[in-house]
């Protein structure tokens, strides 16, 4: 089970010492003063109907294989049922649209003492994703080991979560995640499955395994990062 805890119970060095590059954690109440908060699809067509965005297929060939298309060319694909199950992961600051970071504010425990860029201090980390029922990611782990804060404005998620060690164990029998092995009372031990729901942020440490499916019109914010003392 995922800790779930309201940003006012949770000081910067208690996120620190119980949870920062430990465990996964479910903060609420950080959302309701962005100006995305009020978003649905159709306020996304009209902001930004016309920017090029990212898409890639949840299932099938070529589930890692990106395609270009235009935002309102996606929102139709989505109201006429996306049978294709393609899913938005839009790239959108290193793709030239950093003013939508100014919709929403980073939360403190993911900004102080962290560092949010490749090499190029302007190739940042920050993400848009939407998507409809049934899409998402396969288990995976972030890239180059960065942590990981997820944000909800509208839809529910279903996530998976495996910490680093537990996964070995897991590989090593080379058993498939089922529903049937969730129920199962020594794996539901290992693999943490919670649903993560509009108005809340879900932080994941580095290397966790994680997969996640849309189980509605989803619309979400997301950054990866660094702490500065993992990589100076």
């Amino acid at each position: 089970m995922v800790d779930r805890k309201h940003y006012s119970d949770i000081s910067i060095d208690y996120f620190s010492k119980s949870y920062a590059d430990k465990k996964p954690l479910i903060i609420e109440g950080l959302i309701d003063n962005w100006e995305f908060k009020t978003y649905k699809l159709e306020t996304l067509d009209e902001n930004f109907g016309e920017k090029d965005i990212i898409i890639r297929k949840s299932e099938g060939k070529d589930i890692n294989k990106p395609y270009q298309i235009k935002m309102s060319k996606y929102i139709q694909m989505i109201e006429k049922g996306n049978k294709d199950k393609w899913y938005c992961d839009w790239p959108y600051y290193s793709m030239g649209n950093k003013e939508i970071s100014l919709l929403y504010n980073v939360p403190a425990y993911f900004s102080e003492k962290t560092i949010n860029h490749g090499y190029k201090i302007d190739d940042k980390f920050k993400w848009i994703f939407i998507g409809s029922k049934g899409t998402g990611t396969h288990l995976h782990q972030d890239f180059k080991q960065t942590h990981n804060w997820h944000g909800i404005i509208f839809g529910c998620k279903e996530w998976l979560l495996i910490s680093p060690d537990h996964y070995n164990e897991i590989k090593k029998e080379g058993i498939e995640i089922s529903d049937e092995l969730l129920a199962d009372a020594y794996y539901k031990n290992l693999i943490q499955k919670t649903l993560l729901q509009p108005g809340e942020i879900l932080y994941t440490p580095r290397n966790w395994w994680h997969s996640v499916k849309n189980l509605e019109n989803t619309f979400s914010i997301s950054e990866n990062f660094w702490y500065e003392s993992e990589i100076s």
